[in-house]
């Protein structure tokens, strides 16, 4: 299973549960990846800096960005099976673009479907 996870108010805003999750994801044998929405003038490793620095260094298999804002194409293009996003708007973007894809929504202080 591919599980995704949005960066900006969602692995920034509870960092430690969302590591816990995506380190037993990865033990499992499932395929973590970052999805994140950057403007194109951002520098190739910002992304990964911000990672750091909320302690999330060493627990996914890669960083997906996106520069139209839509995550949709990318879900499909990389069978992504679960996002994991703050934004509805992102949310809804997926499920048109990549039906089979599980959109959850965070909602920084608690998981809802």
């Amino acid at each position: 299973m591919t599980i995704a996870f949005d960066l900006w108010e969602t692995l920034t805003e509870r960092p430690k549960e969302f590591y816990e999750m995506m380190v037993a994801l990865k033990s499992k044998g499932h395929k973590v990846i970052v999805l994140t929405s950057i403007p194109p003038i951002e520098p190739d490793d910002a992304r990964l800096n911000m990672l750091k620095e909320v302690g999330i260094v060493d627990n996914f298999d890669e960083i997906i960005k996106v520069f139209n804002g839509e995550k949709g194409k990318p879900c499909k293009e990389h069978n992504i099976d679960i996002l994991i996003d703050n934004d509805l708007g992102m949310l809804k973007n997926v499920r048109e673009l990549s039906p089979n894809t599980i959109c959850l929504h965070y909602l920084w202080s608690k998981l809802v479907l």
